[in-house]
């Protein structure tokens, strides 16, 4: 499974942050380089992430630190090249494979450095929820709204989510990202009016598979690609042979 990802930095107009810009760190899980409109893409439309590049950062050679989800997040986390990083490859289900907490990371640099942190999405570096372990909280971020585990990440409709260590039970029905979300920029507008600089890290699972989404969301690329929808209006079921039908979704 090829993954690269997307880097943005961005930072603040505001003069309180011109010699600690705010920096807004977005991975996306599975997205290529061509698959955006900002870097050339004709057949999809991506203008709120195009706007985004326009006004940070744009990257053209940084990549992914391994091809799969985890082991490229300990790489980003580390620093450390893929050859040596701790981890290098998906852990199998149910299986977690934590961060060692010797580690100085991410976070706990730019906490070190004055910031103010948050994460919100995919974690992919051991449980998030589990009482006496590991979790973003304790390397560096102060706030963290996710997927309880790797392996639950790849479901865009759950049944629960995870907001500082807490589990938390969703409507059914509900589309988690929009949670997540909702939650990463109230934390980037709250801390948007303060003095502290922040570093808000974005690791979505979207595009990944199994890609749903609202109808509201879809609809529109359906109509345009309708050779598509035999294959990705089903999703397997992992770890079986079956598939199941969603409805209203992608």
């Amino acid at each position: 499974m090829k993954r690269v990802f997307l880097l943005i930095l961005l930072s603040s107009a505001l003069p309180k942050a011109l010699d600690k810009p705010n920096v807004i760190y977005i991975l996306a899980d599975d997205l290529g380089l061509g698959d955006l409109s900002i870097y050339g893409q004709k057949k999809f439309e991506t203008p709120n992430i195009d706007r985004i590049g326009s006004e940070g950062l744009k990257f053209t050679a940084h990549y992914s630190g391994n091809t799969v989800c985890s082991p490229s997040r300990a790489v980003l986390m580390t620093g450390q090249q893929p050859g040596t990083v701790y981890l290098r490859g998906n852990v199998t289900e149910n299986k977690v494979a934590p961060l060692d907490p010797k580690l100085t990371v991410l976070p706990e640099i730019f906490k070190a450095a004055g910031y103010t942190t948050g994460a919100y999405g995919k974690w992919g570096l051991g449980h998030t929820h589990v009482e006496g372990n590991a979790n973003p909280l304790t390397h560096g971020f102060d706030e963290f709204v996710g997927w309880k585990s790797q392996t639950i990440a790849h479901t865009y409709y759950p049944t629960t989510y995870v907001h500082n260590g807490k589990e938390k039970p969703l409507k059914k029905g509900k589309y988690v990202h929009d949670v997540i979300m909702n939650h990463a920029m109230q934390f980037m507008e709250s801390n948007a009016k303060s003095k502290t600089p922040f570093f808000c890290y974005i690791p979505t699972a979207v595009p990944h598979a199994a890609m749903h989404a609202p109808e509201g969301l879809h609809s529109k690329w359906r109509k345009k690609y309708p050779q598509f929808d035999k294959i990705i209006g089903k999703y397997r079921i992992h770890g079986g042979d079956s598939t199941e039908t969603v409805p209203d979704v992608v």
